[in-house]
This record gives C-alpha cells, structure tokens and sequence, in this order.
C-alpha cells in the first residue's frame, strides 16, 4: 500500500515538473516574441476574413509579418492602376527582405505603419468606388431591353460581383460591374451614328484640336461659333495644361513643343462661351468615366469630346466621338485633323483614351 502511495506521489510530482517546464518555455516564447508570431499565425490561418479585420482593427494583429501579409490583401483587392500596384508590392518586397534579414529599425515599423494605413483607407474607397460605379450601370441596365442571352450573362456577371463583394475583393467586384457595362454597351444600339458636323482645325488652329472640338459640339447643340472664337475668346492660357492652353498658342505650329491643354481649361472655356451666348446648356466634365461608358452617352444622344491620339497611336490629340459599330469593330469621330467623319478601331481608340487619362467632356441641355 505505502508502495502505492509513493508510486502515485512520484507521479504526481512528475506531471507537475513537466507543467512547470512548459509555462517556463511559454513565457520565454512570448517574451522573445516567437509565441506571439506562432499564435498569429494560427489564427491567420483559421479565422475568416471578417475577424482577421477586426483583430487587426483593435490591435490584436501587430507583428511586421502579419501587416505586411495584410498590406499585400489590401493590394490584391482594391481598386489600384497599375502603377501604384506595383510601387506598394516593391516597397512590400523591401520591407520583407529587411524583415528575412534581421535589419528593421524603428522608422521602418513607423512607415510600414503609415503604408499599412494608407493601404487600409484605399481598400476601404475602393468598396465605396465599386458600391457606386455598380449602382451607376444598374440604373442604365433598369434602361435598356435586353436578349434572353445578354440578360443571362448580366445575371451571372451579377451573381459574381455579389460573391467578390461578400469576399471583399474589391478589385474583382469592379472588374465584374466594368464587364455588366460592356455587356449593356454592346447589346444596346450596336450601332449609333450622330449628325455632328466636323470642323477642320487647319489652318488656323493648327494645334488648336481641343478648342475646335469644343466648337464642333457646341455648335451640334445649337450655338453658331466661329472656329477661333473658343481659342481667342474663352480659353485660357498657363505653363501648367491643367489650367490653360500650354506651350504657346494654337495658332502656331508645335514644332516639337507640347502645345495642348487638358479637359478642365476647355470645360472652362465652353462654360463661358455658354454664358456669353445665353445658351440653356449644361457643360460636363466627365474625366475618369470608362471607355464603355463615352459609348452608353453617345448611345443616348450625346457626343463626347474624348483626349486621345492622332490616328489613335500617334501624340496627344482631342476629338469628338459621334457614333460606333459594334460588329464591325469601329468608333466614328469628328476628327479636326480630317475631312469629315473618320473611323478608327474601338480597341485603338480605348487604349488611347486610357492613355490620355480618361478625358472627357459632354454637353447636356437644360
């Protein structure tokens, strides 16, 4: 019996010393910060998406790894070009390397958190951006008749925009609704021709395209301006294209220089040549619209000056959408540098806008 006892003792005293062992090793480890990193990563690994955010929002998530693993979420999933995307991954990179290497110092953590925090403010626009550009197209779909196989198609891009957004990737809930909106582009109208009269920017205005294209749609509304009258009268002139005609005067020849302006100074331009002439006319400035949606305006009536190339793959140039055929793959312009109506590729004439920064100008009446 004494035996027993002892035995059981022995045993006892066993477990207990193995008990203590373990609670040594588990402070040391969170002291050393090697126990923090472990239970992060597994509850990274098992927690959904919504408490990983939640976690990360009250603090509980503070190690270099798990942010970075968090920043590079962020990228992935919001709505970035790819500029920008590229810059965030290659600071990522870096801040990963140093981290490998033993090498972060205190201002790195300081600017990982501000890039964290960047980061997290972008994901959460983007959700906003995609919220609103979807309702945008929704209400045009509301508009247009569709085929049985154009609504099925909506229908399934649909189902997958919901499905990204309950995902919180943002990035491809955008990309779903810019794929409804072409969807509606091509199925409504595949063709549309307006009866815009073009005018020839030479010789006068020989680097004058965005004053003549200003005219070309003011005078489709109504107005009777005279070629220059945008260039002498209403437009404003600035070493920076964002507020007035740069470069030197659309009047001369480039001659190498960069003689042009961006869409603000011309809307400005248009604005007061409207106010001047007391024309019941809404000048809009629609800059940053998708290439889709220049389409769904010209299908509702209205030409769009739209910043492009010359011939669509040469320099900056500005012109007015008038029309487009979908099946034969064409965009129709008034081209200021042409005679008449000119036709150029749709895929041409996307990249060229997308390259000129999405600029864009309508005119509604009022």
């Amino acid at each position: 019996m004494k035996k027993k006892s002892r035995l059981k003792a022995l045993i006892i005293l066993l477990v207990l010393s193995i008990a203590f062992l373990v609670f040594t090793a588990v402070v040391s480890g969170i002291q050393s910060g090697s126990f923090r990193a472990l239970a992060g990563y597994l509850f990274l690994r098992s927690d959904t998406e919504e408490e990983n955010q939640d976690k990360i929002a009250d603090g509980s998530v503070s190690s270099i790894d798990n942010k970075i693993s968090r920043m590079r979420l962020y990228i992935d999933r919001s709505i970035l070009d790819d500029g920008s995307r590229t810059d965030y991954l290659d600071k990522l990179e870096a801040y990963k390397n140093k981290k490998v290497a033993g090498k972060i110092t205190e201002s790195d953590k300081t600017s990982i958190q501000k890039l964290y925090l960047e980061l997290e403010g972008k994901y959460k626009s983007s959700k906003k951006e995609t919220e609103n550009y979807y309702t945008k197209v929704a209400s045009e779909n509301n508009k247009t008749g569709m085929d049985s196989a154009c609504r099925s198609a909506i229908e399934s891009l649909t189902s997958e925009y919901v499905s990204a957004m309950s995902d919180g990737d943002y990035r491809t809930a955008y990309d779903k609704v810019a794929a409804i909106e072409h969807t509606i582009a091509e199925q409504a109208n595949a063709y549309v021709s307006l009866d815009v009269k073009n005018i020839e920017q030479y010789p006068e205005l020989p680097t004058g395209c965005e004053s003549v294209s200003a005219t070309i749609l003011l005078n489709y509304y109504g107005m009777n301006l005279n070629k220059t009258d945008i260039a002498d009268k209403y437009l404003a002139y600035s070493d920076d294209p964002d507020k007035g005609f740069a470069g030197g005067s659309p009047h001369e020849e480039a001659g190498g220089r960069g003689y042009w302006c961006n869409a603000g100074p011309i809307a400005d331009a248009m604005k007061k040549a409207v106010k001047d002439h007391g024309a019941s006319l809404r000048i809009v400035n629609i800059t940053g619209e998708s290439f889709d949606g220049l389409l769904l305006y010209v299908r509702s009536g209205h030409p769009v000056i739209m910043w492009g190339l010359t011939d669509m793959n040469g320099s900056h140039h500005t012109l007015v959408l008038t029309g487009y055929d979908i099946k034969r793959g064409v965009c129709s312009f008034a081209d200021p540098m042409k005679k008449g109506i000119t036709e150029y590729p749709i895929s041409a004439c996307r990249r060229a806008y997308d390259k000129m920064g999405k600029q864009g100008i309508i005119v509604e009446e009022k």
